[in-house]
């Protein structure tokens, strides 16, 4: 089963990504825990929910996103998921693609349409299972 999340950047960035692959930020979430790895969502955000950047990248996973689940910041407030995915797992284990920024819908997010450009080769779906891939 295939999951698509998402990452809001600038289009300049998302170019980067494309070309060579996301780079783990590290930074301190909630002022008391620091995390590392590459910020994505269930849908795509946008300003209206602290996202920033004028383009949206796709990333889907050969995984089901319960494979995703050591990698989920969970807060009960907030409308969207979200997970901070070390940029080796997404390397190993997922595609990344530009999808066109549209307007925002009813959660904040923008609407996604079908992906234009991939910038990464397919990730293997041979030997998926959610125990083999959880080490980073």
């Amino acid at each position: 089963m295939k999951s698509i999340l998402f990452h809001a950047t600038t289009a300049e960035r998302a170019e980067a990504i494309l070309r060579d692959g996301f780079v783990d930020g590290r930074g301190n979430y909630a002022a008391e825990i620091e995390l590392s790895g590459v910020w994505l969502f269930d849908f795509p955000l946008d300003a209206n929910v602290s996202a920033w950047g004028d383009a949206v990248l796709a990333v889907s996973f050969v995984l089901p996103l319960s494979c995703l689940a050591e990698f989920e910041v969970i807060e009960d407030a907030k409308p969207y998921r979200e997970w901070c995915v070390p940029s080796d797992f997404i390397r190993q284990h997922a595609t990344v693609a530009f999808v066109p920024y549209f307007s925002t819908d009813q959660h904040g997010g923008a609407a996604t349409s079908h992906v234009i450009k991939t910038g990464s080769t397919p990730a293997k779906e041979d030997h998926i299972t959610c125990s083999s891939t959880a080490s980073t």
